[in-house]
């Protein structure tokens, strides 16, 4: 999608990703932040990305487009809401300022996310403890015995690449989400949720915004609410894309089609 971006529409194309993921692709280097980025540094690492960005640029005026997908919506959302942007795509995850989900939809949320932060807190004693006595036996009841239930990707995405078995170290957001959740007061778990919102986005900075998710995706990490105030906004879109789930604009999903709706939107078309 960054390369088409580039090349077909001429645009600038930074790739980023959540901050040591690249470099810890190999499990064999030690990060440099043994307990991972909090959701603050994410943003500023993001901010740092940006501003690498402009500088190669030779418009200084040229508008921003920020592109998130899953977890990327936490540093995107946050360099968004706080340094502002003029526009957003967000692939899957939409941030809620207000998350509030039925009973079944929170148990199946929060379990996700208790599975990969505790994985992480293990890890940091030893990685084989993490995998050999949590990932893998509590991992096959959660993903493999109940994955109707837990598992949010489904069978469409089982040909993409990417859902290659983890470096426990990636897992430190979950980490830090539970720590905000547990340890930290409400204003601040509050004031975290207002900083990542849609909400905030497209209501207050008023930027436009493109939502697009795909249909068949198990579980999904937004709220039919925010979804709604996305699409009643004007300037801001949302898109379900048919036969397709988490990894929507994959070349084995519905590349062609997620391509034109950004292109489109990047564009202002």
């Amino acid at each position: 999608l960054a390369a088409r971006l580039e090349k077909e529409c001429g645009c600038l194309v930074g790739v980023t990703c959540m901050p040591e993921y690249d470099r810890c692709a190999d499990k064999t280097v030690a990060p440099h932040k043994p307990w991972g980025y909090d959701l603050d540094q994410m943003g500023a690492c993001f901010a740092q990305a940006a501003a690498a960005l402009r500088a190669e640029s030779t418009r200084p005026d040229a508008p921003l487009t920020v592109v998130t997908h899953d977890w990327g919506f936490a540093p995107g959302f946050s360099f968004a809401n706080s340094h502002g942007c003029d526009r957003v795509v967000a692939f899957d995850v939409l941030g809620d300022r207000d998350p509030r989900q039925t009973y079944v939809a929170a148990v199946k949320e929060q379990t996700y996310q208790v599975f990969f932060g505790i994985a992480f807190l293990l890890s940091r004693l030893s990685v084989q403890l993490a995998r050999w006595l949590w990932m893998r036996p509590v991992g096959f009841v959660v993903f493999k015995v109940f994955r109707k239930w837990f598992a949010p990707a489904g069978p469409l995405d089982q040909g993409c690449a990417s859902l290659k078995p983890p470096n426990p170290f990636h897992l430190y957001p979950y980490w830090h989400l539970l720590c905000l959740r547990w340890f930290s007061s409400r204003a601040t778990f509050r004031r975290m949720l207002y900083n990542l919102s849609a909400e905030r986005l497209i209501t207050e900075k008023k930027t436009p915004m493109l939502f697009m998710y795909g249909v068949e995706k198990r579980n999904k990490f937004h709220t039919e609410k925010i979804v709604e105030l996305v699409r009643a906004t004007p300037g801001c879109k949302v898109v379900p894309v048919a036969n397709a789930g988490h990894w929507l604009y994959h070349e084995s999903q519905q590349a062609e089609l997620c391509f034109r709706e950004v292109k489109a939107f990047v564009l202002g078309k």
